[in-house]
């Protein structure tokens, strides 16, 4: 009788265990075209309704790590000036290390001119017509 009441307890335990599990995801951003990393580019963490679960800014080096993260399915959203957001879905189930998420450029540049900082974009974009609803 002990026998059974000692194999449900390790059982319950280990079913506790599982459903209380904390992960981590880590993961490095850089550039699609010159592969130089990210530095100080957000990265968050959300359910799959969009609700924010956590979220950080990536180190000088374009790491990230996310921690204290219970097992489920998820997106992340990374997002940074002058390159287009970026959304992965992720299934955590244990401690996730990513392989390096490439980000496009957004075509919008920022230089340094004389203490003022100014935008331009690198590309022509098109000129869109409201009216007929078309581009040229």
């Amino acid at each position: 009788m002990n026998q059974y009441r000692l194999i449900f307890i390790l059982f319950i335990g280990l079913i506790t265990t599982t459903a209380f599990a904390q992960n981590k995801i880590s993961g490095k951003l850089s550039d699609h075209e010159t592969r130089e990393v990210l530095p100080y580019a957000t990265v968050r963490l959300l359910q799959q309704d969009s609700t924010f679960v956590a979220g950080m800014v990536t180190d000088s080096l374009g790491h990230y790590r996310i921690s204290d993260i219970k097992n489920g399915d998820y997106l992340l959203y990374f997002s940074t000036i002058g390159y287009k957001p970026k959304v992965i879905q992720v299934s955590v189930r244990q401690d996730t290390n990513l392989p390096t998420v490439e980000m496009e450029s957004d075509n919008v540049m920022f230089r340094r001119s004389n203490r003022n900082w100014k935008f331009f974009y690198t590309k022509e974009r098109p000129f869109i017509d409201s009216a007929k609803q078309r581009t040229s």
